[in-house]
């Protein structure tokens, strides 16, 4: 710049391997105190571009690697009888993978990482009955061993090698295993929060609803008011969903990755993930403290576009401080 007042920041990073960072932070912090990276709508890799939240090559094992702490699982049952099993769906759209493999590559990830944790969120996707009962007693109770299934937030050292299971389904009122939402109101653009029977409390911030790309400030402006409410309480669950998906003006890919025309700035829209990215960046840069972010971050595309590839790592080091 030609401007002799302006200043470059230069923010340096050690390297921290991201399939084991979690092994590395005390066993006496809830889950709640640390800063996870996840992804929404973890299995959506087909039917772009309305479909697909997901590049092609972000296969279960491959996000868990890359440091994703945090599964977002829509499932469909398909199938009759004792031919019934749970498929991965976006809406109508089918995603090619069972949930069983879904959950192998994951109990494949935590027997080699026993230090490590995930939180995984299972929503039904259409409303064939008997979802509840097929996900507990076909799919969680037989390999109970690789689950935390208590109604509340445990400290990082109970769930090590374990899932921690978020219920979307079963009703309000009901409590079918894990963390379960009793209330989840579509799309609202004001942020949400239940008490567990622990006592603990859950905030949500999921506006995805947004028409079109021009809102993609106001769904920044939301993001940030999670962080703000909630972000620096060590008691408080909070899950910010970081995705939008509306037809035909914001379609997932775009609303995540932004888009370059070429031509007129005016006509290029930047995306969630480069602004994200320049918000954590700018915490990490004016406060060199961890208690700030201690929120679940859901992303689509999460290793994309170029510019923000690294997202991933300013959360992860957002647990460390710098």
């Amino acid at each position: 710049s030609d401007d002799a007042s302006s200043t470059l920041d230069i923010l340096l990073l050690p390297f921290r391997d991201p399939q084991f960072f979690l092994s590395t932070l005390p066993s006496d912090l809830p889950l709640s105190s640390i800063c996870l990276p996840g992804t929404h709508e973890s299995l959506a890799l087909y039917g772009w571009p309305i479909s697909t939240c997901q590049s092609a090559s972000s296969s279960v094992l491959h996000q868990l690697k890359e440091g994703i702490r945090f599964l977002d699982v829509r499932l469909s049952i398909k199938g009759k009888g004792t031919d019934s099993r749970l498929l991965a769906y976006h809406g109508i759209t089918d995603q090619r993978i069972p949930f069983d493999q879904v959950l192998e590559q994951c109990f494949d990830f935590l027997r080699g990482h026993g230090g490590e944790t995930l939180i995984m969120s299972i929503k039904q996707e259409n409303n064939v009955e008997g979802f509840k009962e097929m996900v507990m007693e076909k799919y969680v109770h037989p390999t109970q061993d690789f689950w935390f299934l208590s109604p509340r937030v445990p400290t990082l050292g109970e769930c090590r090698g374990k899932i921690v299971l978020l219920s979307r389904f079963g009703r309000g009122d009901e409590q079918p295993g894990g963390i379960h939402p009793p209330i989840w109101p579509n799309s609202s653009k004001e942020i949400f929060s239940y008490k567990l029977p622990s006592g603990q409390t859950v905030e949500t911030q999921d506006w995805y609803d947004i028409s079109s790309l021009s809102n993609l400030d106001s769904k920044q402006e939301l993001i940030e008011r999670l962080l703000v409410s909630s972000g620096s309480d060590p008691e408080i669950l909070s899950l910010n969903f970081c995705s939008a998906s509306s037809f035909p003006l914001a379609l997932p890919p775009f609303a995540a990755k932004g888009f370059l025309t070429g031509g007129p700035k005016c006509l290029s829209k930047r995306g969630i993930n480069s602004r994200l990215f320049d918000v954590i960046c700018d915490r990490l840069r004016r406060i060199p403290t961890s208690n700030f972010l201690m929120c679940v971050f859901l992303l689509d595309y999460f290793e994309e576009p170029e510019a923000s590839k690294d997202l991933v790592s300013l959360m992860i080091e957002a647990n460390f401080g710098i």
